[in-house]
């Protein structure tokens, strides 16, 4: 279970394609980067964030729930859940979609699938990994203190800068980079948009 996450983990940090939310790997950053310190402001806010989620795991009796959702432009999608008990994921489920109406609404769509106890994390593709909330913060702490190119820099950078996002109660909602210059279904890397429901 361990090597699974840290793969998992590794996943998520590395990027992915157009077509998947957080599990394929793209290039990273130029190796001749500068180190450049994430803004100590995002940070800061992540780190009360952090704090806050702590609060809200304990007063549920660390049982939550919450969904990816990915969709692309010319109409298919799909919909990861994790669920976690107790500091633990206890499953995941992954249904696919097609939008009606949209270019590929006449396409078969792939059939979904849940996991649960020793098979959680045992499939690949484009399913968002089987974290947890701990993991996630670990994740966007990670990508808010990767090296970038300075702002003197003449080349042109592969990524953006990645961006925080909470939810209303000041918790954990994404953490992204998209990759630059590519527009329908940019290659994201970091932590997805994600909805979350205490409690479940």
């Amino acid at each position: 279970m361990k090597r699974l996450v840290a793969q998992s983990l590794t996943l998520l940090m590395v990027g992915c394609s157009s077509a998947l939310p957080v599990a394929a790997p793209s290039p990273g950053f130029p190796a001749a980067d500068q180190p450049v310190a994430a803004s100590l402001a995002e940070l800061a806010r992540l780190d009360q964030s952090e704090r806050t989620w702590r609060f809200l795991r304990d007063q549920a009796g660390g049982r939550y729930q919450y969904q990816v959702h990915w969709q692309s432009w010319v109409g298919f999608g799909h919909v990861t859940t994790v669920s976690v008990v107790n500091g633990r994921v206890s499953e995941r489920k992954f249904e696919p979609f097609h939008l009606p109406g949209s270019r590929v609404a006449s396409s078969p769509v792939e059939p979904g699938w849940i996991e649960r106890g020793p098979e959680i994390g045992s499939r690949s593709g484009v399913a968002a990994p089987a974290l947890t909330m701990e993991e996630l913060y670990a994740v966007c702490r990670q990508l808010l203190s990767q090296t970038r190119p300075p702002a003197s820099s003449e080349r042109l950078p592969h990524w953006q800068v990645p961006v925080l996002t909470l939810d209303e109660r000041g918790v954990l909602q994404s953490c992204i980079s998209k990759q630059a210059f590519v527009s329908d279904d940019a290659p994201v890397r970091g932590v997805p948009a994600l909805s979350l429901k205490m409690g479940t």
